[in-house]
């Protein structure tokens, strides 16, 4: 978690992280990061291959 949004959330500015479906394994995370971003992954099988899931 980066230090600005620890702020954001201490003050009560937290934005809400949209959530992703990896292609590989299955696992749904929220990701802050975009998907081309070097941090952006599924936390189980690290792919960067997840689509958006709507909700």
């Amino acid at each position: 978690m980066s230090v600005i949004q620890s702020i954001k959330e201490t003050i009560g500015l937290k934005e809400p992280r949209p959530t992703y479906r990896c292609a590989e394994c299955g696992t749904e995370f929220q990701s802050s990061s975009d998907t081309d971003s070097h941090w952006f992954g599924c936390p189980e099988c690290d792919s960067s291959d997840a689509e958006l899931i709507e909700e």
